[in-house]
């Protein structure tokens, strides 16, 4: 509302009174469409942008006011709206779900409010495929070296890093990470825990190598390893077993 000094009108006898008139601006409306809101994984970040539209001229770029999102776990944060558009950067859901995501624009004396409900779908992902094999072929001595390979795949559509562990039995000995030529497998070795942190894109598969000495003999030897990932708590194994030969008797004549 507003006040318009200076109107003159006219009263009795002539006579000219001077008084306030007032006139009533209604803001103008707006609508809101809201992108990259798809499905998701727990943790992965997304940037969600809301669009904020003139309903008189879709033309005219709104520059005013803010919006507002209220997340799944009731957490409301806010951005303002620049050239027509809110930017949320870095927002990550915590949960699994479809989850309802309420966002809210606040105009000024220009610009009306607006709200809109959007469906944000977050599910678990997917678990990754891990296969295991040594170069043995039937059985092997004390002190033999064994060399395994584990075959890793990513089955997920975003970039995952993963924990790859591979806890060696009594009998086999850590002799060295046979992984050469990249920068994207990091091992450590804590006694018997051998554990490689990778990096997958997207359905991407590599290869890791490793080297053991066998330290028993007349026995079998399994050895398991595990691939997960600690935001999603997915995992999965795959184990290959080896037989030992007993040592030879050695007679002293």
């Amino acid at each position: 509302m507003y006040n318009l000094t200076g109107v003159t009108v006219n009263g009795t006898g002539g006579k000219q009174v001077y008084g306030f008139a007032s006139i009533n601006v209604t803001p103008r409306p707006t609508s809101l469409s809201a992108e990259n809101i798809t499905q998701s994984y727990p943790y992965e970040n997304h940037t969600i942008t809301v669009n904020v539209t003139d309903l008189i001229n879709a033309t005219k770029t709104v520059n005013e006011g803010y919006v507002e999102i209220t997340l799944p776990n009731g957490t409301k944060i806010n951005a303002t709206v620049e050239n027509g558009v809110a930017t949320f950067k870095d927002i990550y859901s915590d949960r699994i779900g479809n989850f309802t995501l309420d966002v809210k624009y606040y105009g000024d004396e220009y610009y009306g409010n607006s709200t809109g409900e959007y469906i944000w779908n977050v599910s678990a992902i997917p678990a990754p495929s891990v296969t295991k094999s040594s170069n043995v072929s039937g059985k092997v001595k004390k002190d033999d070296l064994v060399k395994y390979t584990i075959t890793v795949t990513n089955n997920a559509n975003i970039t995952v890093t993963y924990t790859v562990v591979d806890e060696l039995p009594a009998g086999l000995v850590f002799v060295v990470d046979g992984t050469t030529n990249t920068t994207d497998i990091l091992c450590s070795v804590d006694g018997q825990k051998v554990t490689w942190t990778i990096t997958l894109a997207p359905n991407e598969e590599k290869e890791i190598y490793l080297v053991t000495r066998v330290n028993a003999s007349n026995t079998q030897l399994s050895n398991t390893v595990t691939i997960g990932n600690s935001t999603s708590n997915v995992t999965n194994s795959s184990d290959v077993n080896i037989t030992v030969d007993k040592l030879a008797n050695i007679t002293v004549t």
